[in-house]
């Protein structure tokens, strides 16, 4: 179960809330049209949802229970930017039909970083 900090993190106001459905946009480095992979259907960890990449857009729409969307997301935004070797940085993040602040994203582990001063600071300014 979620707790209220973590409810907060992913955008929600009811920490009781249990099933999610989200929508994440992704900015991408330009592909051209023929290397832009085809939609593709999730149905991962009890998640279920689907992947579609755009010319300059990538954008993942997942449901079910909160915590294992949050998971899935985490994992597909991982690889993605492994194997493109592009850091996605997103710019639309949307819960249940409902647009909220992409900041809300930023509490990924792999998202948000150091510097050696101990000042924090996004990957994306890299």
């Amino acid at each position: 179960m979620i707790g209220k900090r973590g409810a907060l993190k992913y955008g929600l106001n009811n920490n009781r809330r249990l099933e999610l459905r989200i929508t994440v946009e992704f900015e991408t480095k330009p592909n051209a049209n023929t290397n832009i992979m085809q939609p593709q259907n999730i149905d991962f960890q009890n998640v279920s949802g689907n992947l579609i990449q755009e010319t300059k857009k990538f954008m993942v729409s997942l449901e079910n229970n909160a915590e294992d969307v949050i998971e899935v997301l985490r994992s597909i935004w991982e690889l993605s930017s492994l194997y493109d070797g592009y850091f996605y940085k997103p710019c639309k993040y949307n819960v249940d039909g409902i647009d909220v602040n992409v900041e809300k994203l930023y509490f990924l582990s792999f998202y948000d970083c150091k510097t050696e001063s101990g000042k924090r600071r996004s990957r994306q300014r890299f």
